[in-house]
């Protein structure tokens, strides 16, 4: 069976004063993916104990899931990216050329799966 599932990690540091709105945005983000996508299998943001650093996990059945993720969620997230700083954004899987494009453009990396499995 040939693997397609992308995964996304993200690390943004959230700059003072912006923390009840970035959550805002993240609840409504988290909301809005959870019932529309059914091909986002995970989309999960977790705080450091001082609630400044927010590490996101998402996955995602394919390439196809993540832009479609993507075009639904552009705005808020660039809502998101101009009030704080993203740390870091890796793209773990088979990323089309595509996503791979338009992901590089926001200054993420992007890793080939070399070994392993995910059930």
């Amino acid at each position: 069976m040939e693997y397609k599932a992308i995964r996304l990690i993200l690390k943004i540091r959230i700059k003072p004063g912006q923390l009840e709105t970035f959550k805002g945005l993240a609840e409504q983000l988290s909301l809005d993916t959870q019932a529309n996508e059914p091909h986002t299998f995970s989309y999960e943001w977790f705080l450091n104990a001082d609630q400044t650093e927010c590490w996101i996990t998402e996955l995602y059945a394919d390439s196809q899931a993540v832009m479609l993720h993507a075009g639904n969620v552009i705005d808020r997230f660039r809502m998101i990216a101009s009030a704080n700083e993203i740390m870091d954004f890796v793209v773990l899987g088979p990323a089309t050329e595509d996503l791979r494009a338009g992901v590089q453009q926001l200054g993420a990396r992007v890793l080939e799966r070399f070994t392993g499995f995910c059930r």
